[in-house]
């Protein structure tokens, strides 16, 4: 999806879309479009609230085998991150700190199901990273402030 998202952003979008004011909300909602075409397979939820805050994306599998995802979305802020890395970075830090798997613990759900993802932009460009929720380095993670 990394390599999808890269793709379009470059080709398709452009300065007014992604600009200053909007751009989380452009992002979140371009992804979200992406998405909801699996409705039939998860149960998409957008800007609920979950544990200590609000996650951006929460998609809870509709068959217990399969992943269940928590997206959190980032602009760059060049005051006080130096790379998209850190910014991919300090959102997964969020999602921990801020509990946002919460909702999926109640239903129950597998940790090894849990996957988080971080999306950090600027303008046009886009890195994501994450994975299993269960097998990233959280002390790595929490460290970085």
């Amino acid at each position: 999806m990394n390599e999808l998202i890269k793709d379009i952003a470059k080709n398709t979008f452009k300065y007014f879309d992604t600009g200053r004011n909007q751009s989380e909300n452009f992002y979140h909602a371009f992804v979200l479009c992406l998405i909801v075409d699996m409705k039939d397979k998860y149960d998409i939820r957008s800007n609920h609230q979950s544990g200590l805050g609000r996650y951006d994306i929460c998609m809870f599998s509709k068959d217990s085998n399969e992943k269940d995802v928590v997206i959190e979305f980032k602009v760059i802020n060049n005051k006080k991150e130096k790379c998209f890395e850190e910014t991919c970075i300090n959102a997964l830090r969020q999602i921990k700190e801020k509990y946002y798997i919460n909702d999926l613990l109640k239903r129950e759900v597998a940790p090894s199901n849990i996957y988080v993802y971080g999306f950090a932009f600027q303008g046009k460009e886009v890195v994501i990273c994450g994975g299993a929720e269960e097998t990233l380095d959280w002390k790595r993670i929490l460290e970085k402030k």
